[in-house]
């Protein structure tokens, strides 16, 4: 089975969005890109592959939980991961009960930054068509703050409808 990223109700931070125009056929299309950055766990590293986990993270040197939460190759740095979701269901919750949901989306440019004690920084990007409401909240009350995400393939979104 292939790994699938997937996110459901995710604590994340908008870090940024740029508005723009795309050509589609002879129109011109209001799109923008969000970057997203979410906390994950060394065993979210699966969504990416099953192989991920254990080539980061040293297992001759487990915690005293008997984790193994020590980076392999402390100097590494981040990692890019060239995969690209298209179609997924994404929609992001801010406030008591406000949902955005965004249309036509993308979501590609993932960065993995694995750190010592068993975190890793996710960064990706989302593209989509935001509605006017949707990129005056983006470029406005949600930038840098924590939102909550749902990132869900088409896929998974039909087999659980």
């Amino acid at each position: 089975m292939t790994p699938v990223f997937e996110l459901q109700k995710h604590e994340a931070m908008i870090i940024d969005f740029n508005p723009r125009r795309e050509k589609i056929g002879d129109a011109d299309v209001f799109a923008g890109d969000l970057k997203v950055q979410a906390r994950m766990t060394l065993d979210d590293l699966a969504m990416f592959s099953p192989t991920l986990k254990a080539m980061i993270y040293d297992s001759s040197a487990p915690d005293v939980a008997g984790a193994c939460t020590t980076l392999r190759y402390p100097l590494m740095g981040e990692i890019e991961w060239n995969n690209e979701m298209i179609g997924p269901d994404v929609s992001v919750s801010y406030g008591i009960d406000e949902e955005l949901v965004l249309d036509e989306a993308r979501v590609d440019r993932f960065r993995l930054a694995p750190l010592d004690g068993g975190v890793v920084i996710v960064s990706f990007r989302i593209r989509f068509h935001p509605t006017p409401r949707q990129a005056g909240l983006f470029a406005t009350s949600l930038l840098r703050e924590k939102v909550s995400l749902s990132v869900a393939p088409k896929i998974l979104a039909e087999m659980k409808a």
